[in-house]
């Protein structure tokens, strides 16, 4: 695989993360706008979570492209597919991760 085949590739994963991600967010906002509807409370839109949240996603795409890769060039739509969901899951993985490293970091300090 050339070079210019890999950076295709690449950015082929890391738009079908974006993407995944973004799904996940509008599933989100929906769930936001309807908590919002029912106690009556204005929810902040929280711009460095949104962002954070699509390069987590963006990044697992790309783990798992990287980690699925099966030395041909062919993409078939299960593999678009699955790029789609681990935008869409491994955000989800990472931050919950993160978050209870942070929190055994906390306790362990205390």
């Amino acid at each position: 695989m050339s070079a210019f085949e890999w950076l295709t590739y690449l950015v082929l994963a890391f738009g079908l993360g974006v993407g995944g991600q973004l799904v996940r967010v509008a599933v989100g906002f929906k769930k936001m706008h309807d908590k919002n509807l029912a106690t009556g409370i204005k929810t902040e839109f929280d711009s460095k979570k949104f962002w954070t949240s699509i390069i987590l996603g963006a990044m697992a795409a790309l783990v798992t492209a990287v980690i699925k890769w099966q030395g041909d060039s062919q993409i078939d739509p299960d593999f678009i597919f699955t790029l789609m969901a681990a935008g869409y899951a491994g955000s989800d993985i990472i931050e919950g991760l993160i978050e209870n490293g942070i929190k055994l970091g906390v306790k362990a300090a205390t």
